[in-house]
């Protein structure tokens, strides 16, 4: 706990339904890795083994694999549990060799939801169109994109977005790509001109006070969804007079998890609903929509910013100090 580490550990042993992948590259998802490592998230044992935006290639599968061929690139591969408790997961993927499981075919198989529930994660990527050091960004287009749409987003409704970090962003973009007609973002001074490429009709800097003011009196009473992508407690309370009677109230983040406050005097009425999310219904409309040209991933993964094994601890840096949206590390690289 509070130590970033790289450690030697035995190659993963896949079982009949599990494909062995040799890991391409993972991203760093700031609002969750960097709390595993911090211990205010996550395991209650360490070491763990973190990271669950990873990308696997398949170069050997088990005797009852069907979803999956050698070559095939699978989504949120990881090390399997540890047989002797040497370590725990907190998701598991950052390794060079990692597992998938074919749920398909344990549920074909007859076997227990349980078993294969999870693994519904692991989905084949078909798309061309984007590469591979970018496809990691699957998993937060994913998950944001099953939230938003669960959250009640849909065609010609108005949105409000606090937080621009990768997932801010990431919930514009599927705003926009489940069809409202208005999406506002209030985040960084530094990420306006991403929020906008994103899908942001208006983005506003939360440290000027009076443009805030502007835009919620602006938006007052209009917005049909406000959500909070960085789970900082309070920070919603300025934006509350912008949400319409019965407007839907949804929070993101996991800055403050479990301490948590809003003040509800602030808005006549509104609902606050955590729907969560499931990423395998929402794959193949991100495949669809990277397909259609919709979706950049320039904007959350810069080009000339990738680290290997031997500089992961300043990829971390770069998410923590938010100097980069979407560290990506080549699990390729040389240890």
């Amino acid at each position: 706990r509070g130590v970033l580490d790289v450690r030697e550990l035995p190659m993963p042993e896949p079982g009949p339904y599990d494909a062995l992948c040799r890991t391409t590259f993972g991203a760093i998802c700031a609002g969750t890795d960097t709390h595993v490592i911090d211990g205010t998230f996550g395991p209650d044992r360490y070491p763990a083994i973190i990271g669950h935006e990873t990308i696997g290639e398949v170069i050997v599968v088990g005797s009852a694999v069907t979803a999956y061929a050698p070559g095939d690139l699978v989504t949120r591969v990881a090390v399997p549990p540890s047989p002797n408790g040497e370590y725990e997961l907190a998701w598991g993927g950052m390794a060079e060799y990692a597992v998938a499981r074919d749920h398909r075919a344990l549920a074909r198989d007859g076997h227990a939801e349980s078993s294969w529930r999870a693994a519904r994660v692991n989905q084949v990527i078909r798309t061309r169109r984007l590469p591979a050091r970018q496809m990691p960004i699957f998993i937060t287009w994913r998950e944001t994109y099953s939230y938003t749409r669960r959250l009640g987003v849909v065609p010609g409704c108005r949105v409000l977005i606090s937080g621009s970090g990768a997932n801010g962003l990431a919930i514009a973009a599927m705003a926009r790509l489940l069809g409202a007609a208005e999406v506002a973002l209030v985040g960084s001074p530094h990420r306006l001109s991403e929020a906008g490429r994103a899908g942001a009709s208006v983005a506003v800097s939360y440290t000027q006070e009076a443009a805030v003011g502007d835009l919620v009196d602006e938006w007052r009473a209009s917005v049909d969804i406000l959500v909070d992508a960085t789970g900082i407690r309070h920070s919603l309370d300025r934006l509350l007079p912008a949400i319409a009677n019965d407007g839907i109230v949804g929070v993101y983040g996991l800055d403050d998890a479990g301490k948590y406050a809003i003040d509800p005097t602030r808005a006549p009425s509104f609902r606050f609903l955590d729907p969560g999310y499931e990423e395998a219904e929402a794959h193949d409309a991100i495949e669809q929509a990277i397909d259609d040209g919709l979706l950049d991933a320039g904007i959350w993964i810069d080009e000339d910013s990738t680290f290997g094994w031997g500089t992961i601890r300043d990829a971390y840096g770069a998410a923590r100090d938010r100097s980069l949206i979407k560290p990506v590390i080549d699990l390729r690289s040389p240890l």
